[in-house]
């Protein structure tokens, strides 16, 4: 992961509210959405102001979009006339990451069976079963959740036997880079980047949990890794001078994978996933 990809991720955690992604004008709710890569703006506008794509979320109140291109700033779509509803936003990228982990899971070779669900009134985002019977809860959290809540939650859902992957959005209280007068030195050549720890990613570290963050714009998903741990080291990951960071690196979820245990990356594979696992259940 090159510095200015960091940056990229560190950018859109600042809420930039660009849209990537569309839907073609009467086509079922259950199809798959329109991506627009970056420097695209022109090859989609005819179609966006045709009204043949439109804003994904169902009951936008002024679906008409529009592209946008700069030098700037990502190539993306927007509305003709912006929605006054201030949770769009939210309702937007919720459902476009949805439909981006549907997607991504259903084209999964051990995947035999995608559906959003519910767990004794807690609620999944996606619960995906593969071939071998064991099933993995992708839990996406995009609101504020506290150690104790997140902790709670995920006991419970490991006890009715499922694997669990979470899964956070760009959003500042899960992805901040470290303030300037910190003394942190990052050097723009190297492939390990740093991030805020936050309370429940140390929850998460004591209970064997990996926490995962995703970018809808690059279609990746990143890992927080722990400075100094095992996979740390065996990614070369140097030790930085502050506690307060922890690593961060991200993959195109094309390399990424399911698999019993939850969704395994080049940076924390499937036998470390099952290491962690064993360890809970102990």
């Amino acid at each position: 992961m090159r510095h200015s990809e960091f940056r990229e991720w560190a950018n859109a955690a600042l809420g930039d509210p660009r849209q990537v992604y569309a839907r073609e004008a009467g086509a079922p709710l259950d199809d798959p959405l329109v991506f627009m890569p970056d420097g695209a703006a022109l090859q989609f506008r005819e179609a966006a102001q045709s009204g043949d794509l439109i804003c994904p979320v169902p009951g936008c109140p002024s679906p008409k979009l529009t592209t946008r291109g700069s030098e700037t700033r990502r190539d993306h779509f927007m509305h003709v006339h912006a929605p006054a509803d201030p949770e769009h936003n939210r309702s937007y990228t919720r459902l476009a990451t949805q439909r981006l982990l549907r997607d991504w899971a259903e084209g999964q070779d051990r995947v035999v069976d995608v559906h959003e669900a519910e767990v004794d009134g807690i609620s999944i985002t996606l619960l995906v079963r593969l071939s071998n019977g064991s099933k993995v809860a992708l839990c996406y959290v995009d609101t504020k959740l506290g150690a104790d809540a997140w902790e709670e939650r995920n006991d419970f859902i490991r006890s009715k036997g499922l694997a669990v992957a979470w899964i956070f959005a760009l959003r500042r209280m899960y992805f901040a880079t470290p303030d300037p007068a910190e003394p942190v030195v990052e050097d723009p050549n190297r492939t390990d980047h740093l991030i805020l720890d936050q309370p429940i990613y140390a929850r998460m570290r004591r209970t064997g949990s990996w926490p995962l963050l995703i970018n809808l714009e690059r279609q990746e998903i990143g890992n927080v890794i722990k400075p100094g741990g095992s996979p740390a080291k065996r990614l070369g990951f140097e030790p930085p001078v502050s506690n307060r960071v922890q690593h961060f690196t991200a993959y195109g979820l094309s390399v990424c994978r399911l698999c019993p245990y939850g969704i395994a990356t080049p940076a924390i594979k499937e036998y470390t996933l099952k290491l962690s696992s064993d360890n809970w259940l102990r």
